[in-house]
C-alpha cells in the first residue's frame, strides 16, 4: 500500500513536468539498476541473465532491422518506367482504383532484340513487395476473376515518402516493416499475367481462394461475410477505413488479426481431439504424437490464412511452449518466452518497430504471471481470474496502446472480457465447423446464412458501442511521464500482485488531463491540397479539410486529427471549406464521422451547394454560408469573410476569402482564387487586404498570386501548400521570382513541411517548420 500511494503521488507531481529527455531515461535507467541491485542481492542471478539476454537480443535485432530498412528502390529507378515480374495478390476487389501487392519484384532488361528470340535479364528488387495500382477497366475486369497469380508489367512506381507533420502517420517507418519497397501503378501495355508457382504452398493457396469464393457465394451479403473471412483465413480485403474505426475505438482489433488466439485454438483442439482418437485406439505415447499432430495443424491453419506476421509470431511461441518438453528441455515459462522472443527477433528484425509484437509477448507474460500457481475448482473463481487477467492487460498494454494510438477505449476492457472468451469457446470453433461445412455442402446451405447473419449482429452491437459518444478517451497530448510511471507502476503492482491498485489507481490519471492554451496557426503538409489549424486560447478554427486520394484513405484522418488530438482538442469552433474541389473538402466524410471525437460548433461552407458532399454533415449542424461581413471578434480573435460569389464569380475564383487578426499580425486566406478574383478583391477593398502573411492563392499556380495583387496585400511572408514533386507544377518559377522580387520570404510545405506560426511573450512572430 505504501509502494502505491507513493507511486501515484509520484505520478501527480512529476507526470506534468517538462523535463528534458535525458532525464528521463536517467530516471528510467536509475529505476532498473535499483531492481537489478535488489535481485542480485537476493541471488537471483536467473532474472540478472534474463535481463542481460534481452538486451543483447534487442541490440541484435535493431542492428538487423538497421540493415533490412536499407533495402529500398534505388534513386535511378524511382519514377521510372520499369518493366517487372513477380507473383500478385489482389489487396481488394471493389475499389477503383484496384490494388495489388507485387511480391519478390524483378525488373527485366532486355539483352538481345533479334526477332524470332528475344533474351531477358532479370534483378531482383529485393524480398519486399510493390503495391501497384491499375486504373484500366479491362485490366481490372480480367485480374478480378484471378486474384493471386504471377504477372509481367510495365510499371512506374516511387518510393516512400512521408508527409512532414510531427504528429503524423510513420508512413516511411509502415511501409520498411510491411517490406514494401515502393509504390505505382500499370501501364496499359506489355501486360501478362498467368499462375504463380510456388511449391509445397500451391495446394493451400488454391484452398483459400476457393473458401474466399464459397464465401462470396453465399446469398446473405453484409458485414458478418467480411467478418467470416477475416477470422478464419485472415482476409481483411473486405473491411473498409470506417471499420477499422469501430475495431479501434472497441479495443477488439486484435480479434480479427489471426495471432495466438485463433491458432492456440486450434492446436488445443486437435490435441484434443487426436489424445481422444488415439485412446479409443489404445495407441502407445499418445501424448507425445497428439502434440505434433496439433501442431501440424495449427501450422498448416497458419500457412492457409496468409502467414502474416501475427500468425508467424504465434507459430514461434506455440513451437516454444509445445515442443521444448518434447525435446527433453524442462524450461519454465519465462524460458520459453525468452527463446520464442529471441527467434522472432532473428527471424523478423523489423518486428522491434511493431507495436504488436510487444503487446503480443507483454499479453502472455501478463496472463503467466497472473495464472500462475492457480488451480480453480469453481466457476466463479475461473470468471475472477479472467477479470483480474483484464485489469493486468490494463495496467501493462493500456499505456502503449495510448502512446502509439493516442486513443484509449474505454469499453475495450469489457468488451474483451466478454469477447475473448466468447471467441476462444463459441465463436471461432462454429465459424472453423461452418467453414469445414462450406466447403462440403456449398455455400447456399441456409446453416451459412444463419451464421452470417448471426455474425452480422455480432458487428451491429460493436458499431453501437462505437458511436457511443465516449467509447474513445483521447490521450495524445498526455506527456511521456505519464506513460512512462504507468508502466513503471503497472510493473510493480503486478509483481505484487495488486491489480485491483493499479486498475483504480492508474485510471485516476485519466482526470489530469491540463490542456495548454496557445495561440498559433499550422499550416499542415497534406499534399497537394489545403488544411491550416488556427487555435487561439480556447478557440479553435480549421480552414480546408485536406485531400482524400481514394476511398481508404483521406489526409484529415493521417495528418489533421492526429495532430489535434496530440494537443487535447476534442471540438472545433469553427470548420471553413473555401470551395467545393476535392483538395480542400476531401476529409469531410471523415470529419463527421461517428467514430472520431471531435465536434463542429459551426460549419462555414461555400455559396455554391454541393449535395453529395453536404449530405454528410448531420441535419441539425449550425451551417452558415461565406459571405461579405464585417470585422468580428470572437475571443483574442478578430476576422470577417470576403465573398467572392456575391461578386459574379464562381468555381476556384469564388473561394471564400477570409482574413485573420491575431496578436496584432493579419493573415489572409484566399483558396484556390486566381488573377481574375485577385483584381475583383483589389477592387472590392483595395490596401485593406493588408496582411502579414499570405496563404498563397491556388497553390502557387501560375495563374495567381499577380504582382498588384501582391502590391496591395504587400505580406511578409507567403506560405504555399503543394505536394511534392505534383504534376501541376506548383508553385510556378514565375510566382516565386515574383515573391523574390518583392522581397517576400516564403515557405513550401513541399520542401519545408508542416509549418507552425507562434508568438513569442513579446508578440513576437515565430516560424518553426517540420523539415530542417
Amino acid at each position: 500500500m505504501r509502494v502505491f500511494i507513493c507511486g501515484c503521488f509520484l505520478l501527480w507531481l512529476l507526470a506534468w513536468s517538462q523535463l528534458q529527455w535525458w532525464q528521463w531515461w536517467g530516471l528510467c535507467a536509475g529505476l532498473l539498476l535499483i531492481l537489478a541491485y535488489k535481485a542480485s542481492l537476493r541471488n537471483h542471478q536467473q532474472i540478472l541473465m534474463l535481463l542481460l539476454g534481452i538486451f543483447l537480443m534487442a541490440l541484435v535485432a535493431y542492428l538487423m532491422a538497421l540493415k533490412h530498412g536499407q533495402k529500398q528502390l534505388p534513386w535511378y529507378l524511382h519514377k521510372q518506367p520499369l518493366l517487372v515480374s513477380g507473383c500478385y495478390e489482389i489487396l481488394h476487389k471493389n475499389q477503383f482504383p484496384l490494388q495489388l501487392h507485387l511480391y519478390q519484384p524483378r525488373v527485366m532488361s532486355q539483352l538481345t532484340s533479334e526477332s524470332v528470340t528475344k533474351v531477358w535479364q532479370q534483378h531482383s528488387l529485393g524480398s519486399g513487395y510493390l503495391k501497384l495500382s491499375i486504373y484500366d477497366a479491362d485490366l481490372i475486369k480480367a485480374l478480378k476473376n484471378r486474384t493471386k497469380g504471377a504477372l509481367v508489367a510495365m510499371v512506374k512506381v516511387k518510393k516512400p515518402r512521408n508527409y512532414l507533420n510531427p504528429d503524423g502517420f510513420d508512413y516511411v517507418r509502415w511501409a520498411q516493416s510491411q517490406g514494401q519497397l515502393a509504390s505505382g501503378y500499370i501501364k496499359n501495355e506489355l501486360t501478362t499475367w498467368n499462375a504463380c508457382h510456388k511449391p509445397g504452398f500451391n495446394w493451400l493457396n488454391r484452398g483459400q481462394q476457393g473458401f474466399l469464393q464459397a464465401l462470396e457465394d453465399i446469398p446473405h451479403k453484409g458485414m458478418g461475410v467480411h467478418l467470416w473471412a477475416a477470422l478464419t483465413a485472415g482476409y481483411t480485403g473486405g473491411l473498409e477505413s470506417k471499420d477499422w474505426q469501430v475495431l479501434h475505438r472497441t479495443g477488439t482489433t486484435h480479434l480479427l488479426v489471426i495471432s495466438g488466439l485463433h491458432i492456440g485454438l486450434v492446436a488445443g483442439l486437435f490435441m484434443g481431439i487426436s489424445r481422444g482418437l488415439l485412446r479409443l485406439f489404445k495407441q502407445p505415447q499418445n501424448h507425445a504424437l497428439a502434440i505434433w499432430i496439433a501442431w501440424a495443424v495449427a501450422l498448416s491453419y497458419a500457412l492457409f490464412s496468409g502467414w502474416g506476421l501475427p500468425a508467424q509470431r504465434a507459430m514461434i511461441m506455440l513451437s516454444a511452449v509445445m515442443l521444448v518438453n518434447r525435446l527433453g528441455l524442462a524450461w519454465t515459462i519465462w524460458q520459453r518466452l525468452l527463446l520464442a522472443w529471441s527467434v522472432t527477433l532473428l527471424l523478423q528484425p523489423n518486428s522491434l518497430y511493431s507495436p504488436g509484437f510487444w503487446y503480443s509477448y507483454l499479453a502472455v507474460a501478463n496472463l503467466a504471471l497472473v495464472w500462475r500457481g492457480h488451480t480453480f475448482k469453481a466457476w466463479y473463481m475461473w470468471v475472477w481470474q479472467l477479470i483480474l487477467s483484464q485489469l493486468a492487460l490494463l495496467a501493462i498494454l493500456a499505456p502503449g496502446i495510448g502512446f502509439s494510438t493516442g486513443g484509449l477505449s474505454l469499453v475495450g476492457p469489457l468488451i474483451n472480457l466478454l469477447l475473448i472468451p466468447l471467441f476462444g469457446l463459441f465463436i471461432v470453433p462454429m465459424l472453423l465447423m461452418a467453414s469445414l461445412l462450406l466447403f462440403c455442402l456449398g455455400p447456399h446451405q441456409s446453416v451459412m446464412c444463419y451464421m452470417a447473419i448471426a455474425m452480422d449482429g455480432l458487428w451491429q452491437w460493436l458499431q453501437w458501442l462505437a458511436s457511443w459518444p465516449y467509447a474513445m478517451l483521447n490521450v495524445g497530448h498526455w506527456p511521456m511521464a505519464v506513460w512512462i510511471l504507468w508502466i513503471v507502476l503497472g510493473i510493480l503492482f503486478l509483481l505484487c500482485r495488486c491489480y485491483w491498485y493499479a486498475a483504480l489507481g492508474l485510471l485516476g490519471v485519466i482526470f489530469l488531463q491540463p490542456i495548454k492554451a496557445s495561440q498559433q496557426i499550422t499550416v499542415f503538409d497534406v499534399g497537394q491540397g489545403l488544411s491550416v489549424w488556427l487555435q487561439a486560447a480556447e478557440y479553435n478554427f480549421i480552414y480546408d479539410l485536406g485531400d482524400r486520394p481514394s476511398n481508404s484513405f483521406n489526409l484529415l484522418q493521417a495528418v489533421v486529427l492526429p495532430a489535434l488530438y496530440q494537443a487535447g482538442v476534442a471540438s472545433l469552433d469553427r470548420v471553413y471549406i473555401g470551395h467545393w474541389d476535392r483538395d480542400h473538402s476531401g476529409g469531410l466524410p471523415a470529419l463527421v464521422s461517428p467514430y472520431e471525437n471531435i465536434t463542429v460548433g459551426q460549419w462555414w461552407l461555400p455559396r455554391e451547394r454541393h449535395k453529395e458532399l453536404e449530405q454528410y454533415i448531420p441535419a441539425n449542424a449550425h451551417i452558415k454560408r461565406c459571405q461579405t461581413t464585417s470585422w468580428q471578434t470572437i475571443g483574442d480573435i478578430r476576422l470577417r469573410h470576403l465573398s467572392l460569389q456575391q461578386a459574379t464569380l464562381a468555381g476556384n475564383n469564388a473561394s471564400c476569402v477570409l482574413q485573420v487578426e491575431l496578436q496584432g499580425k493579419r493573415i489572409l486566406f484566399t483558396g484556390d482564387i486566381e488573377k481574375i478574383a485577385e483584381r475583383k478583391l483589389v477592387a472590392l477593398h483595395g490596401h485593406e487586404l493588408r496582411s502579414d502573411i499570405l496563404i498563397a492563392p491556388h497553390h502557387g499556380s501560375r495563374s495567381s498570386s499577380s504582382s498588384l495583387f501582391l502590391y496591395t496585400v504587400a505580406p511578409r511572408m507567403v506560405i504555399i501548400s503543394a505536394g511534392y514533386q505534383n504534376r501541376f507544377g506548383h508553385p510556378h518559377q514565375d510566382v516565386l521570382a515574383r515573391y523574390w522580387q518583392q522581397d517576400i520570404t516564403w515557405y513550401n510545405t513541399a520542401l519545408h513541411g508542416q509549418i507552425r506560426l507562434s508568438f513569442s511573450p513579446a508578440g513576437e512572430l515565430l516560424v518553426r517548420h517540420a523539415y530542417y
